[in-house]
């Protein structure tokens, strides 16, 4: 009675007297943990390293964090590396993974989503279009991340072994690995959060 009372005077009904689905399994939100946590300390490591040490020699324990930081964002690095290839190998060879795979693969209609969504956000439609388990832009967010995760990856392993090859492609390597950096935290800052 008082949720019929509350919904006629305007209030929207509790999120309890909502339908309710569970949008992540008990592993995917461990994952999810585990990578915003490898995420997160890799983007603050890797910001300090580009603090320049000779600029911040007054602190006194300065020099050890120089060696924190380092190794601190290989860690990082390496968990990360870590649940993707966990994350590719779910997505593969289990039936939840697959299923979340295939609903993740953008299509035609996601093209007519974004356009009625914008018709909608103009104003020029009462209701905003009915989307699938993942609209365009969080299939657009999974892919991006997926790519950058291998930019990342791929560029961070020529620079751990850059006395193995040419200063060029490590200068190459080091600039993408920072632009890439940079364009993935603002990415989840202002779009995933």
């Amino acid at each position: 009675r008082t949720k019929i009372l509350l919904h006629k005077h305007g209030y929207p009904p509790s999120a309890r007297a909502q339908k309710r689905y569970l949008r992540m399994s008990r592993v995917d939100r461990i994952s999810h943990v585990v990578m915003f946590m490898s995420f997160t300390g890799l983007a603050l490591t890797g910001a300090m390293l580009w603090v320049p040490a000779k600029g911040l020699l007054w602190i006194p324990a300065w020099v050890h964090f120089v060696e924190l930081r380092f190794w601190g964002h290989r860690f990082f690095a390496l968990i990360l590396v870590i649940i993707s290839l966990y994350h590719i190998g779910y997505a593969l060879f289990t039936r939840r993974g697959r299923l979340l795979l295939r609903e993740l693969i953008p299509g035609p209609k996601d093209l007519k989503h974004i356009i009625q969504n914008l018709i909608f956000m103009v104003g020029l439609r009462k209701e905003p279009p009915r989307m699938p388990w993942f609209n365009y832009a969080e299939k657009m967010e999974y892919w991006a991340f997926a790519w950058g995760s291998f930019v990342m990856t791929f560029t961070g392993g020529i620079m751990l072994l850059e006395k193995y090859g040419p200063k060029f492609w490590v200068d190459v390597a080091r600039i993408i690995h920072s632009l890439e950096a940079i364009l993935a935290v603002l990415a989840i800052v202002v779009w995933h959060f």
